[in-house]
């Protein structure tokens, strides 16, 4: 098997945020999924409404994807070209079952902990900003977190931008 060379790799090939709704969509969701505790007590009903927040997300992401412009960016034309990519250099899967179950393993322990380690910053966020006087402080930091979403997004689509009128 070959390995890609570094120039046949797109610099950025994330294309559900090439749209602004496409950006937009998870920042609302991140926002709102920090501030949810704030005003829903259940934690159940907080999983199951964030769970539909995402979800939401992406579907949104995934439709505004396939309305815009440039056909070069649907969910279709992307898998296609990743199929074309495998068939023609003839790549096949080189894992053996036990090694892509550690692998997966070790990706879902990964996400535990930075899920993990994203609520405790949070939690201690809010505790230090609830001393300080704010009434609702997971409301601003969710509001903090959706804007730094939304600017990841348009700078990765800036720049994607660039890497394109620079070829």
């Amino acid at each position: 098997m070959t390995s890609p060379q570094p120039h046949d790799t797109p610099v950025l090939t994330y294309t559900l945020d090439d749209t602004l709704v496409g950006r937009l969509a998870p920042a609302v969701a991140t926002a709102v999924s920090v501030a949810l505790p704030e005003y829903v007590p259940c934690r159940l009903a907080r999983g199951v409404l964030t769970t539909a927040l995402f979800t939401s997300a992406f579907g949104v992401s995934v439709w505004a994807t396939t309305q815009d412009d440039n056909p070069d960016n649907d969910p279709e034309v992307a898998l296609a070209k990743i199929r074309a990519t495998l068939d023609a250099d003839d790549q096949r899967p080189v894992d053996s079952p036990r090694g892509f179950w550690t692998k997966a393993a070790l990706a879902g322990a990964g996400l535990w902990a930075g899920f993990k380690a994203q609520s405790a910053l949070i939690d201690a966020s809010s505790a230090a900003l609830r001393a300080a006087g704010v009434s609702k402080p997971r409301t601003y930091i969710g509001l903090g977190l959706g804007a730094a979403v939304y600017a990841l997004g348009e700078a990765t689509q800036r720049a994607e931008l660039a890497a394109k009128e620079g070829k």
